[in-house]
């Protein structure tokens, strides 16, 4: 990941809260806590009263002998929250690139959870 990507996360509220570091892979794992709810009307996790916002960043090199390495890099925006009656969601947006991320940020935000005031909004209306 660049330096500047990385500096953009965190200029976004993004925290990194895990890193994996091996030979050939890494993996990061950042979360934001979106605090303005009652303003954006959406609706908190019941298992812990928050709405957190999750961004996994993973590089794998491959080695094949005979070959020069190649390195993957992808990233994840995802949310995972309970509603009513022990219903879980895992909503994710994956395999992005560096260049998506950077560039729709907010708009991934803003899908995702969308997505989860949808899903917690449903299950309202259907008597959960």
């Amino acid at each position: 990941m660049k330096q500047t990507t990385l500096e953009l996360l965190e200029n976004n509220g993004y925290k990194l809260w895990k890193e994996t570091k091996e030979p050939d892979y890494v993996k990061m794992q950042f979360q934001k806590r979106i605090w303005d709810v009652e303003e954006l009307s959406i609706p908190l996790c019941l298992c812990n009263g928050k709405v957190l916002v999750n961004i996994d960043y993973s590089s794998l090199t491959f080695r094949n002998s005979g070959y020069d390495p190649v390195t993957s890099e992808s990233f994840q925006i995802s949310l995972c929250h309970e509603r009513p009656n022990d219903e879980w969601c895992d909503f994710k947006i994956y395999a992005l690139t560096e260049d998506q991320i950077v560039s729709k940020l907010q708009k991934y935000e803003q899908d995702i959870l969308a997505i989860w005031k949808l899903f917690y909004e449903q299950g309202e209306r259907n008597g959960i």
